[in-house]
C-alpha cells in the first residue's frame, strides 16, 4: 500500500499533464493495477516513465524525473534481455519505449529518442498492432484492452510521422502496411463502448465532414504534416522540366487544400476556441500552420526565381497572406496557451514559433507593417524565455535575434543578454533540424534579404 500512495501523486500528474501527448494508456485501469499484486502490474519500466513523465511536469517532483527516466531505461533493458523474451514483448513494453522517446525528445536527447522510437515501433510490429481487426479477438480481449491495443499503435505512427517531419529522417511506417482501424473517441474508450472508424486510408479519400475522434484528427494531421514538409524538400523538381514541375504544383495544391480542409472537419475539443483549455488543440492547430506556412514560404521563394515575375506577383501576394495568417494563428495560439512550460514540452512548437518569426519579419521588412515587427517581437522572447532551459530553443532564438539585429529590429536588452554557454551538439542540432525540417531554401535565395523583399 505504501508503494502505491508514493506512485500515485507522479502518476497522477502525468494523466493530468502529460498523457494528452500519448493518449493510449487507460487511466482507470492503469491506476486500478498498480494496487494488485506485483506479478500483475503493469512493468516496472512502464510505471517508472509514466511517473518521470508525471514528475518532469512539476515542480514539486521535478529532481526525480530524471533518476525515475534512468530507471526506466534500465528496467526496459533488464526485460529485453530476459533469456526467454517473453517479459519484452508486450504492448506495455510498446508504450514504455514510445514515452521513454518522448521523455528524451522533451530533454532534446534526439539522438537517443530516435533509437528509443524504433525500439517501440518494431515491436508494436511484432506484435501485429499495424493490423488489428477489432471484430477478430481470438485473445478474448475486452473493448478497453482492445481499443488500448489500438490506440497504441496510432500514437506510434503520429511519433514517426512528426519525427520525420521534424528531422529528415525515413519513415519507420508505412502507410500501406497499415490495416488498423483509426481509433474511436475519447469518451467511447474511457466507457468502453465500441464505436465503428474507418481506415487510415478511407479517411484520406473519402473526407468525412467531421472527425469524430480527437486522435484520429492527430493521425491524419501528422501524416499531412509529414506529407508538406516531404514535398517541400522536392521543390528543385520545379527548375527540372516541365512535367516535374506541373505535378509538383498539383501535389502542392492537393495538400494545401487537404490542411485548409482538415482545419475545418476537426472535432469541436480541437478547435480554435480550445486553446486555453485543450494542449493538444494547440499543439494540432500550430502543426497544422505550420504545414501550411512551410508550403506557402517554399512556394514564395520558387515563385520569386522564375523568369516571368511579373507575373507570378499575385501567386506570391497570396503565398505570403497564407504564411502570414499562419504566423499570426500561431501567435494568437500563444497568448491564449494558460501553461506555457508544459505546452513547450512538444519540441515542434519551437519549430512553429522559429518559422513564425521569419515570416512576420519578412512581412515588415516588404510591408513596413509595424504589427508583424512587434508580434515577432512578442514571439523571439517566449522562444528565449523557452530557451532558458532549453538547448535547442535557445539555438533557435540565437538565430532569430541576430536576422532582427541585422535588418535593423531592436532587441529589448533582456533578450540580447540571454547568452550563456551551451552544448556544441545541441546548438547544431537546433539549426540542423530547423534547416531540414522547414527547408528554408538558402539555394532559391529565400533569404530574409531587405533589397529581395523591397
Amino acid at each position: 500500500m505504501q508503494g502505491r500512495l508514493l506512485k500515485s501523486p507522479r502518476s497522477n500528474l502525468y494523466f493530468e499533464r502529460q498523457s494528452h501527448c500519448s493518449p493510449m494508456i487507460h487511466r482507470f485501469r492503469y491506476m486500478e493495477s498498480l494496487s494488485l499484486p506485483p506479478q500483475s502490474q503493469p512493468p516496472l519500466c512502464l510505471q517508472c516513465i509514466i511517473m518521470a513523465l508525471g514528475a518532469d511536469a512539476s515542480d514539486n517532483y521535478g529532481a526525480m524525473a530524471i533518476p525515475l527516466y534512468e530507471r526506466a531505461r534500465a528496467y526496459a533493458k533488464m526485460d529485453e534481455s530476459n533469456a526467454e523474451g517473453v517479459n519484452s514483448i508486450s504492448v506495455a513494453h510498446v508504450q514504455c519505449w514510445d514515452l521513454i522517446a518522448n521523455y528524451e525528445a522533451q530533454q532534446s536527447m534526439f539522438s537517443k529518442a530516435s533509437a528509443s522510437f524504433c525500439q517501440s515501433a518494431r515491436i508494436a510490429q511484432v506484435l501485429q498492432l499495424h493490423c488489428l481487426d477489432r471484430k477478430s479477438n481470438p485473445s478474448r480481449l475486452d473493448t478497453i484492452e482492445v481499443e488500448e491495443q489500438c490506440r497504441t499503435w496510432w500514437v506510434i505512427f503520429i511519433s514517426d510521422r512528426l519525427m520525420c517531419a521534424t528531422t529528415g529522417l525515413p519513415a519507420v511506417i508505412y502507410n500501406r502496411d497499415v490495416d488498423t482501424p483509426l481509433p474511436v473517441s475519447d469518451e467511447a474508450f474511457i466507457e468502453g463502448r465500441e464505436e465503428e472508424t474507418g481506415s487510415l486510408q478511407s479517411s484520406l479519400n473519402t473526407r468525412p465532414s467531421t472527425i469524430l475522434s480527437e486522435l484520429s484528427a492527430r493521425v491524419l494531421v501528422a501524416h499531412l504534416v509529414q506529407q508538406s514538409m516531404e514535398h517541400t524538400s522536392l521543390a528543385s523538381q520545379v527548375e527540372a522540366s516541365p512535367e516535374k514541375a506541373t505535378t509538383y504544383w498539383d501535389r502542392h495544391r492537393e495538400l494545401d487544400n487537404g490542411l485548409s480542409l482538415l482545419l475545418a472537419r476537426l472535432p469541436n475539443d480541437l478547435r480554435s476556441h480550445q486553446y486555453a483549455r485543450s494542449q493538444s488543440a494547440a499543439a494540432v492547430n500550430a502543426q497544422i500552420h505550420t504545414a501550411i506556412m512551410t508550403l506557402h514560404r517554399t512556394r514564395t521563394c520558387l515563385l520569386r526565381a522564375e523568369p516571368q515575375k511579373a507575373s507570378a506577383d499575385q501567386s506570391i501576394r497570396h503565398s505570403q497572406e497564407r504564411a502570414l495568417a499562419g504566423a499570426e494563428e500561431i501567435a494568437h495560439i500563444l497568448r491564449m496557451t494558460t501553461d506555457l512550460k508544459t505546452t513547450f514540452k512538444n519540441p515542434i512548437l519551437n519549430f512553429s514559433i522559429y518559422l513564425s518569426c521569419l515570416v512576420l519579419i519578412e512581412d515588415f521588412l516588404g510591408n513596413d507593417r509595424q504589427q508583424s515587427r512587434d508580434t515577432a517581437c512578442f514571439l523571439s522572447s517566449i522562444l528565449g524565455s523557452v530557451g532558458e532551459k532549453n538547448s535547442v530553443a535557445e539555438s533557435l532564438y540565437s538565430q532569430i535575434r541576430d536576422i532582427m539585429v541585422s535588418v535593423g529590429i531592436s532587441v529589448p536588452e533582456s533578450q540580447k543578454s540571454l547568452d550563456r554557454p551551451s552544448d556544441v551538439f545541441a546548438s547544431k542540432m537546433g539549426q540542423l533540424l530547423t534547416n531540414v525540417a522547414f527547408r528554408l531554401f538558402t539555394s532559391t535565395r529565400c533569404l530574409i534579404d531587405r533589397d529581395v523583399l523591397q
